[in-house]
Parts: C-alpha cells; sequence; structure tokens
C-alpha cells in the first residue's frame, strides 16, 4: 500500500512537508503510493523551475482530476493545456491586470465592511448571550461568496445577509463540495478512476445538478452583460464578466467555463485564507493589536461607514501585508497540486516516464528550511519586513513561495486574491477584536477542496461602538 494510509489519514500536504527535512534529496523526492504507485514531489527551486516553466509542456492535470472537478466546473482555465490554456490565458489577462484589480477595491472594501456590519449586528443580538460565538468559516465562506459575484459576475448573491436564498444556496452547493474533494483526492492520489468510478459518480450527482443550474444562469449572466454592453449610453462595467467580454474573442461556452472555474477558486482559496488569518491573529495577541494600530494610525477613517479606501492606501500598511503574506506561505489554501507527466520527460537528470503522476507541494516548500530558515514552521509577519523584504520574506528563490505556483500555469488571480485578502482583514481587525471562544482550542485541519482549520470558533468584541 506504499504511503497511502498515511497520506490520507494525516491532514493533506503533511507527510511530504515532514520529506522535505528527512529525506536527503536534489529537489526530487520519490516515494511509492496505492499498490506502490510511484509517486514524485518537486521541492527545490531547480527542479520547480523545470516543472513550471522551462517544461512546463511536459505535465498536465491528472485525467482523472479533470474529469471528476470538470463534471462539475467544466472544461475552466485550470483544465485547460497547451495551445488552448495559452490563447485563453492571454485573453482573461486584462480582466486580472493589476490596474483593473486596483478598481475592484471599493468592492472588496464594501462587502468586507459588510461582513463586519453583519458580525456586529449578530453579537448585538438580544437573543444570544452577551458573549455570542462566531463561526469563521461560516462567514468566511459567505463573505468571500458575495465578493467573487460581484466582483466576478457583477451578480451580488447576498450571502452576507441572507444566507438561505435559493441562489446563494446553490451556489455554495457548489463552491464547497468537500465529500466530493475528499473523494477527489482519493482518487487523484490513489490510481486510475476505474477503481472507483461508480462512487465518484454516486457523490457526485448532486453537484452536477447544481452546477446545471449555475451555469444555467451564467448563461443568463452573459446574454443580459452582452444587451448591456450594445447599449452605448451605459458606463461599462468592471467586473471580470464585463471586461472578459470586451475582449470579443472568447466563445460563450468557454466564457461560462471560465466562471465556474473563478467562483471556485475566487470563494474555497480566500474564504481559507481568512479564516487562517483569523486563527492566527487570535493565536498571536500582539500580532493583532500591532496591526490594528498600523490600521488606526494609517487608515484613521476606517471606521466610518461611508468611506472607502484607494488600492493606494491599502497597499501603504507594510504590517498588513506582511501578515497576509505570512498567513499564505504559512497555509497555502491548497497545500499539494498534481501534474502529471504527459511525455517521458526528466527533472534535475532523473527520468521520468510518461504518465508519472508529479506532485507539487507549495506547504512543503513555503516551509522548507533549506529556503525559509530554522523559524520556517513559526508564524512569524517580521520576515517580510524590511529593505528587501515586502515580496519575499528574504527568501533567496521566488520558487521557495509557491502559494501560487509560478510560470504560464501560475495563478491568473494572484493578484485579485491579495487585494480581496488585504481588505477582509483589514476591515475585520480595524472594527473587531478576536479571541479564541474556547482558551484550551486545539487546531486540527480540515480538508477538503482547501484546507483550513477545523470549528474555529471565536469571541468578538466591538471596537468604538
Amino acid at each position: 500500500m506504499g504511503h497511502f494510509w498515511r497520506l490520507i489519514r494525516e491532514p493533506s500536504g503533511e507527510p511530504l512537508r515532514a520529506w522535505v527535512h528527512e529525506v536527503p534529496n536534489d529537489g526530487v523526492i520519490m516515494y511509492p503510493d496505492f499498490f506502490n504507485w510511484g509517486r514524485v514531489a518537486v521541492v527545490k527551486p531547480k527542479a520547480l523551475t523545470e516543472v513550471m516553466v522551462t517544461r512546463s509542456n511536459d505535465y498536465v492535470k491528472p485525467p482523472h482530476i479533470k474529469k471528476g472537478l470538470g463534471a462539475i466546473f467544466g472544461s475552466g482555465l485550470v483544465f485547460l493545456e497547451g495551445e488552448k490554456h495559452r490563447i485563453q490565458r492571454k485573453e482573461l489577462m486584462p480582466a486580472f491586470a493589476f490596474g483593473h484589480v486596483r478598481d475592484l477595491y471599493p468592492v472588496f472594501w464594501g462587502k468586507a465592511t459588510g461582513l463586519v456590519k453583519a458580525l456586529r449586528a449578530y453579537t448585538a443580538d438580544s437573543r444570544r448571550e452577551a458573549d455570542a460565538v462566531v463561526h469563521v468559516t461560516e462567514w468566511a465562506s459567505r463573505a468571500t461568496l458575495d465578493i467573487i459575484g460581484l466582483a466576478g459576475l457583477g451578480q451580488d448573491f447576498n450571502t452576507i445577509e441572507d444566507p438561505s436564498n435559493e441562489l446563494s444556496k446553490t451556489y455554495r452547493q457548489i463552491c464547497s463540495p468537500s465529500k466530493t474533494a475528499l473523494l477527489l483526492g482519493v482518487l487523484g492520489f490513489a490510481g486510475p478512476t476505474r477503481l472507483l468510478g461508480s462512487l465518484l459518480i454516486k457523490f457526485t450527482d448532486d453537484f452536477i445538478s447544481a452546477s446545471r443550474t449555475v451555469k444555467s444562469h451564467c448563461y443568463s449572466l452573459v446574454e443580459a452583460k452582452k444587451y448591456h454592453m450594445r447599449k452605448a449610453d451605459e458606463a461599462p462595467s468592471i467586473d471580470i464578466l464585463s471586461v472578459a467580454l470586451h475582449s470579443g474573442n472568447i466563445s460563450d461556452d468557454d466564457l461560462v467555463n471560465h466562471l465556474m472555474t473563478f467562483l471556485l477558486a475566487g470563494h474555497e482559496t480566500i474564504s481559507s485564507s481568512l479564516t487562517w488569518a483569523i486563527y492566527y491573529l487570535c493565536k498571536y495577541p500582539s500580532i493583532q493589536t500591532r496591526l490594528r494600530a498600523e490600521l488606526a494610525t494609517r487608515l484613521p477613517q476606517a471606521r466610518d461607514a461611508t468611506w472607502s479606501p484607494t488600492a493606494a492606501e491599502i497597499e501603504d500598511l507594510p504590517y498588513l501585508h506582511a501578515v497576509c503574506h505570512e498567513v499564505v506561505r504559512l497555509r497555502p489554501p491548497v497545500p499539494t497540486i498534481p501534474r502529471m507527466a504527459n511525455v517521458d520527460t526528466s527533472i534535475v537528470g532523473h527520468f521520468i516516464p510518461k504518465g508519472t503522476i508529479i506532485i507539487l507541494p507549495p506547504w512543503a516548500v513555503n516551509t522548507s528550511k533549506e529556503l525559509w530558515g530554522e523559524d520556517a514552521a513559526e508564524f512569524n509577519p517580521e520576515r517580510w519586513m524590511g529593505p528587501g523584504r515586502a515580496n519575499t520574506g528574504g527568501a533567496e528563490s521566488a520558487y521557495s513561495f509557491l502559494t501560487f505556483l509560478k510560470g504560464p500555469r501560475g495563478c491568473i488571480g494572484e493578484n485579485f486574491a491579495w487585494a480581496e485578502l488585504t481588505c477582509l482583514v483589514a476591515a475585520w481587525v480595524v472594527a473587531l477584536q478576536t479571541e479564541f471562544a474556547e482558551e484550551d482550542y486545539i487546531m486540527v485541519v480540515e480538508n477538503g477542496i482547501t484546507a483550513r482549520p477545523s470549528r474555529l470558533d471565536v469571541k468578538l468584541k466591538v471596537l468604538g461602538a
């Protein structure tokens, strides 16, 4: 059985995080999985560069992963390969360009303050005790779905205020398929889909049905956007869908598939990161206090519900960015990412036969002592402070930080993610003092599409009320 049961039993990516330090390697760690099928983990900059940049065309999404998730989310950018991926990515780049993302800050901040307003109302509800407990994952999920809906599709799901509305419930069903995610994880690392194909169908039927509903809604949004674009007297919208439509070179089918992918990636990953951010701010109250002090000094108007910061004002908050960088370094939402060799190839001189599963492990790389020093496993925002450290954390290689991957398959939404996360964390910390609901809270990682702390309940103290 190889290391199969350990890989299933422990948090996603944990065995590889240990092996990086325990197994002597030149950037490649080979290990047996289910029925001793060989797997290859790539863990050092030179080897990572070969897989993600210089020989990126040698590797593709494993067919069983593509088939399983593709049945729910369609053939979006994440699942495309080769020339079609290159062309589609080029057409979509303007929607995710740094300049355009800066135009979306009012959307991010508006929903972030909407989340804070809802949390204040929740804790003030007379039907609850004075120390109302807030389940962070639930509220983070509601906020990030609203943001990807408004900034991505131009559609306000209104999930923060009304999570029970039908549109919101349907979108959340496909954006948080934890049981399906776990099964697909087993399939992705255990071997060919045919071994568990009938179970895959059983588990995904409900999600496929929900995805059809969401796809139908996306087609309606595309048609509505096209209609408004033809009306010369209307100002252009800035959501991702509208900007992508302006390219004129993406078919409706492709665009809807991309939207489905963005819903998953833009919702689940930032929801996970916000949950981790709140966890670490509770664990280290002094860091929470220092961050609040920076925000009070540089954004004194932030508690004014009618005020919205510019992109430049959020970008000029070094400790906020240090905290957020450290969160996504130490806890990447997706700890391991599979690829498959599409041809016979090699990695730093090791022969890799066609069909070999390759594992890119952001969590293991991001916490490698060789790349980050002896305190690599510690939460230390200070590593991102000081000259030349704001974007490197002091690491010598850009390939030491793998959360968003690199090269032509790197995350197209990286700028979007940073902007959204910093706005959410800033708005939360300005208005709410947060601590664990249980003083002896023991963190257990919950695996799904993303990894996050399980059952993170907190108590809030409203500031400036």
